[in-house]
């Protein structure tokens, strides 16, 4: 591990660690600052490729390491651009009054890229078509994969974001 780790900080790779139990879901994110024998010290960075904080680690405790995977290139070049991209101010149209159909329209004519909330879960991609009834959204991934076509009952969705930092992001990673 320590060679893997010693590599990544001289060609200043983006790495993934496991820490532990291994669970994708929790691993820390970043760039080698420093490698020992018994640590390594990494600038963890957040969604953006923006550098958060710094965090050290035992070496012991690392079960996986991952370098040059999809998600790690595409952070380093957010990174390029992620001062714009956080800079951003989202805006909102909100499922109330008889306006929302409007709204829905100018989204789905102009195919941006946008998140539907329902209450607290929400889905983000471009919305294909809606009636009176139902929403139908192509759903992109926090990659900018496609993640195919997501049915929903147009009762169900709260408000709607569009522009703001993390659908430019997708946008951004879509085109790459």
């Amino acid at each position: 591990m320590i060679e893997i780790l010693k590599k990544a900080l001289k060609n200043k790779n983006i790495i993934s660690l496991c820490v532990g139990k291994i669970d994708w879901n929790k691993r820390v994110i970043g760039y080698v600052n420093s490698v020992n024998e018994t640590a390594v010290v990494i600038e963890m960075v957040d969604i953006f490729g923006s550098i958060v904080k710094n965090k050290s680690i035992p070496i012991k405790s690392i079960s996986v390491v991952e370098i040059n995977d999809s998600y790690n290139k595409h952070l380093e070049k957010l990174k390029k651009h992620e001062k714009a991209i956080k800079k951003i101010n989202p805006l909102y149209y909100f499922n109330k009054g008889n306006n929302f159909n409007e709204k829905l329209e100018k989204l789905l004519l102009e195919k941006n890229i946008c998140t539907v909330f329902f209450g607290t879960e929400f889905i983000t991609g471009v919305i294909q078509n809606f009636n009176e009834d139902d929403l139908c959204i192509n759903a992109i991934g926090y990659r900018g994969t496609k993640e195919g076509e997501v049915y929903c009952r147009l009762v169900n969705v709260t408000k709607i974001r569009y522009e703001g930092p993390l659908e430019e992001k997708i946008s951004y990673l879509q085109n790459l």
